[in-house]
């Protein structure tokens, strides 16, 4: 039989899932009879619809919680990571690009007469957590990924006053730090790699279902990652360091 997510929770930030609008409808209104039965109220201004997958650009009809339209929006945030409408999942990252340069300038303006390392620690304690936020459990898209790439590689050219045009890999590995898209190839098996570990039978079951997909084989193959004996192998730096040397 095969198992069926339909629902999303983490504290109070739930997420209903369905791949039909009628069944979404009965969904809202078994949450609604629930609520009312523990007493409780669900805000329809701070609920909305959105959807992924073909119909997409559809116009839909709005659905009803506790007699007040819930609206459809092309645009939702869970647990702060942006999603945007669109034929298959895709991550918006134009507010985490925006508020990684709003960071950069800041510290840009306050360490001008600072010495370049202690500038990058400081770069990489404050803007590179905001590219890499929920990049463990979700699989990026490549254009995606190269535009955050794009972003990390311009802190450094304006660290070490280097031109657009310039290569930064060679001067990231001699600081002993990664490019974005091997730190994010390196947060994403971590992760993976706590779920493979892990000893309850749901988490265990969230990996299966990752393991055989194949966005994590196509990972695996990016960096030369073996399974063996319950656990992920991996060394993310030497494969950047045989990249840098080609």
């Amino acid at each position: 039989m095969k198992n069926v997510v339909g629902c999303i929770a983490y504290a109070d930030d739930l997420i209903l899932l369905s791949g039909a609008l009628t069944q979404l409808h009965k969904m809202l209104q078994l949450c609604e009879k629930q609520a009312q039965e523990l007493d409780l109220t669900f805000n329809s201004k701070k609920s909305c619809l959105f959807k992924v997958g073909v119909s997409s650009k559809e116009t839909l009809d709005n659905l009803k919680l506790n007699g007040c339209d819930v609206y459809w929006v092309d645009k939702l945030r869970y647990l702060g990571v942006f999603m945007a409408e669109d034929r298959v999942f895709k991550i918006d990252t134009y507010w985490i690009t925006r508020k990684l340069y709003a960071a950069a300038n800041a510290i840009c303006c306050h360490t001008r007469n600072v010495q370049e390392l202690s500038r990058l620690h400081l770069f990489q304690a404050f803007t590179l957590p905001i590219l890499t936020y929920g990049c463990d459990g979700i699989f990026i898209s490549r254009t995606n990924m190269q535009k955050m790439n794009v972003c990390w590689n311009n802190v450094f050219r304006n660290i070490f006053s280097m031109n657009v045009w310039e290569s930064v890999k060679c001067v990231q590995l001699l600081c002993g730090r990664l490019d974005f898209i091997h730190i994010a190839f390196q947060h994403k098996l971590k992760f993976l790699n706590g779920l493979y570990k892990a000893s309850s039978l749901v988490i265990k079951e969230c990996f299966r279902y990752v393991r055989y997909g194949a966005k994590f084989k196509k990972l695996c193959e990016d960096c030369d990652v073996l399974i063996d004996n319950g656990c992920l192998r991996f060394d993310i730096y030497s494969k950047f360091k045989s990249l840098c040397s080609v």
